[in-house]
Parts: structure tokens; C-alpha cells; sequence
């Protein structure tokens, strides 16, 4: 028989008057991968003889069957949004939860919304000016948008006011505007590839070396707060959800209200359809 491992041929074999020896062996014994079905002849209760073979094919390939299917890891249950609802979830957390979205408009930001300069400590009154003549010195240079340099300032104000150490602790007031520019500017589709800016040239502006993303994360936390964002569909664009609708131009404001009528559009469709009707009823 193939696969026949013959076990009492030999009269030396420590363990075959050793009962001991014998329970020893047919504990550790491992047969071939393939051959997964093994046979044990008792005699009074002695192992005399041990041989594998393959299960497949046999009666007890049922068993394997079963066994397999056993070990198998459970799937994981997958139940994802329907892209109207992923669109609209990820919309609320670009500006700041599902009233905000339903109140959206796309008005201007003018300089009379754009708040004062916040009462702060007098030692950062200095970091704060240089922070802002460094920000109106990149949107006087690259950016032909003058509501950028609105909501960036807007950006600044709102980190000086939620966390004054923030302005202390940044290394100098270039790498403090670094951090607005970027999590102001990402959130408003102004780099690449969503926007026409590199980080690299704006940082050059600044007299920095490298991305904005690296001096940015101090800045983002205080604007974020302790919102968790949602997943982005891969149909919007890559835009930083800061959830601070204060903080977005009106232009980006009026792309938001355009994603936000064309998912509400396609949910009224899908519930409105025969098959959504038919489940309503079913339940």
C-alpha cells in the first residue's frame, strides 16, 4: 500500500515490547502532509502496527472535509455605506457636522468677518504679527485668492485663541505659518495634487526647507480637535477635513454644497426606487 510505513519488520525496535515506548511513539508521530489518514492496529490494547495514507477518496474524507471547513477563520462581515452616505459622512467632517452641512452657503468671507487679533499673552503678541506678515506674504506671492489670506489669518486666530502654547512652542514664526499654511491651505484644495501649490515652494517662500507637512501637526490637532474624520470616497477630492467651516473660501464651500446636493440626490433616488420600496415593505 502506498504511503505503508511498516513498523514491526524489525525485531530492534526499542519500543515494540515496551508499552511505554510504543504510547511514546504514537504520540509524537507525524505522518506526510498529504497523508493525512492514519491507521493504528491494536492488539490487547499494544500499538503493533502503524501506517498513512492519503484521506481522499476514503469514507473518512467527510471528516477532512468537515475539519478544513472548521479551521477555516470566519469572514469578516463587510458593511459598507452606500457611496451617498460615505459622500455626505466625510462632507460633515470637512465642515463640522450635519447641521453645519445642511446650513452651508457659499458666501464670500470678507475682511470685516475675519476675526481681530485675539487677547493674548504680550510675549506673543511678536510671534503672532510675524506670523501673519509671513502669511500675507505667501498669498501676495503665489496665491490670487484673496479669501486665502482671510482664512488663513482666521486659521492663526483660532490656534492663538484654543491653545497659546502652540504659538509659544513652534521653533520661530515661519515654521508657526508653515502649520497654518498647510492645514488651512489642504483644507481648501490649495497644493498639489489638488491644487496647482507645492508645499516645497511655499516653504521656500518661508525660508524652509522641505514639505509644510512636517511643522504642521500641532497646528491641525488644535484646529481638528477630537473630531475623528471620516473615510474620504475616492470620488471627492483629497481635502484636509478640519471641520471648521469658518476656515474654507467660498469657493471651496460652493464645490462642498455641490457634492453635498449630488449625494443627497442619488439617497432620494435609491430610496425612492422599486427595490428599496420592496424592502421597506418586506420589513
Amino acid at each position: 500500500m502506498s504511503g505503508l510505513y511498516d513498523l514491526h519488520v524489525s525485531p530492534e525496535e526499542p519500543w515494540r515490547d515496551d508499552p511505554a515506548e510504543t504510547e511514546w511513539y504514537a504520540r509524537t508521530y507525524a505522518p506526510p502532509a498529504l497523508d493525512r489518514l492514519t491507521h493504528l492496529v491494536l492488539v490487547d490494547g499494544r500499538l503493533v502496527d502503524l501506517w498513512t495514507e492519503p484521506v481522499r477518496g476514503t469514507r473518512w474524507q467527510t471528516y477532512a472535509d468537515r475539519f478544513d471547513a472548521e479551521r477555516e477563520p470566519a469572514p469578516v462581515p463587510v458593511n459598507r455605506p452606500a457611496a451617498y452616505d460615505a459622500a455626505l459622512a466625510w462632507l460633515r467632517t470637512l465642515v463640522g457636522g450635519a447641521q453645519v452641512l445642511d446650513d452651508l452657503d457659499a458666501a464670500p468671507v470678507r475682511a470685516g468677518t475675519a476675526p481681530a487679533l485675539p487677547s493674548v499673552p504680550q510675549p506673543l503678541h511678536r510671534r503672532v504679527e510675524e506670523t501673519q506678515a509671513l502669511l500675507d506674504a505667501v498669498t501676495d506671492t503665489v496665491v490670487d485668492d484673496p479669501e486665502i489670506h482671510l482664512v488663513l489669518r482666521r486659521g492663526l486666530h483660532t490656534v492663538v485663541e484654543r491653545d497659546p502654547a502652540v504659538v509659544s512652542g513652534a521653533r520661530s514664526a515661519a515654521h508657526l505659518a508653515a502649520g497654518v499654511l498647510h492645514a488651512v491651505g489642504r483644507a481648501n484644495g490649495l497644493f498639489a495634487p489638488v491644487g496647482s501649490l507645492t508645499q516645497r515652494e511655499v516653504a521656500a517662500i518661508l525660508g524652509l526647507r522641505g514639505s509644510l507637512a512636517q511643522r504642521s501637526s500641532a497646528v491641525e490637532e488644535v484646529l481638528r480637535g477630537f473630531r475623528e474624520p471620516a473615510m474620504r470616497p475616492h470620488q471627492l477630492p483629497d481635502l484636509l477635513p478640519l471641520g471648521e467651516a469658518g476656515l474654507l473660501t467660498s469657493s471651496t464651500r460652493s464645490r462642498v454644497l455641490t457634492w453635498r446636493d449630488r449625494a443627497e440626490s442619488a439617497r432620494r433616488e435609491a430610496l425612492a426606487s422599486p427595490q428599496a420600496n420592496a424592502a421597506g415593505s418586506a420589513s
